[in-house]
């Protein structure tokens, strides 16, 4: 079977209550991938009883939508893959086979996929942690955050969260995740230098992650400028400076280049 007609579907966790300003869907096909500051530092052959704790946790967590991730649209020639383990529920006593990918497909989904983790590993798991830490709150609105990744995406106005008449572009926040354009990631086989789009790139995540808890939690009041923006610009621009001290030096991307 060459067309399968279906979405990568996954969860994500947030306390409630959720501003409806918050709430939001993306439909795919879409291919996933973890954050590896979130879900690694466990070496595969390390057997010992905190290692098996720690995989046991890590596997609590994806069964209940925790955690970060990368989502970005699958390639055309694997979108016939994305699906296909789930369609054995979907279709009873049904066995698909589908014809595998070439090694050129598979190298060029290898590539993609290390173009987004090496500008985005780490930078949306740092700022939440940020805020949850500065903020010392006993229970952190969202335990699960998503960045997805569409090509051309553009300011979406107040309907996406954003503060008041923001002049920024490309800023797309929500409660537990955020749109981004992937024309800012890196080229596959390259990365973004610190002084040439990394750091803007790093910063933006960061203020997507930021400004999506900040509209969530803060209320706004009406059309006046103090209730739709003035306040969130505040804590907005502190929490920023923060991050920008303790994590400011990190955007020069992952290193990493093609044998």
């Amino acid at each position: 079977m060459e067309n399968i007609l279906a979405t990568t579907i996954w969860s994500s966790c947030s306390w409630l209550p959720i501003p409806c300003r918050s709430l939001g869907f993306a439909i795919g096909p879409f291919r996933v991938l973890e954050d590896p500051e979130y879900f690694g530092g466990i070496e595969e052959d390390d057997t010992s009883e905190d290692a098996d704790e720690a995989r046991e946790a890590l596997e609590v967590s994806r069964e209940n939508g925790e955690g970060i991730r990368q989502v970005y649209f699958a390639p055309l020639f694997a979108r016939k893959h994305v699906h296909a383990e789930a369609n054995t529920e979907l279709i009873p006593n049904t066995r698909l086979r589908l014809s595998p990918l070439t090694s050129r497909q598979t190298d060029l989904c290898e590539g993609l996929d290390q173009s987004v983790l090496t500008a985005t590993v780490g930078v949306p798991h740092r700022a939440l942690s940020l805020v949850r830490d500065i903020l010392a709150l006993p229970a952190f609105r969202t335990v699960s955050y998503t960045q997805i990744w569409i090509p051309n995406a553009v300011h979406g106005g107040s309907t996406s969260g954003a503060l008041h008449c923001c002049p920024e572009v490309l800023v797309n926040p929500f409660l537990g995740g955020s749109i981004m354009d992937a024309r800012l990631l890196p080229p596959i086989g390259h990365r973004l230098p610190y002084n040439r789009g990394g750091r803007v790139l790093q910063f933006l995540q960061a203020r997507c992650a930021v400004r999506g808890w900040i509209t969530s939690a803060i209320p706004l009041g009406g059309q006046d400028d103090v209730g739709q923006g003035y306040i969130h610009t505040l804590i907005e621009s502190l929490l920023m400076s923060w991050y920008e001290r303790g994590h400011g030096a990190y955007g020069e991307g992952k290193f990493y280049s093609r044998q």
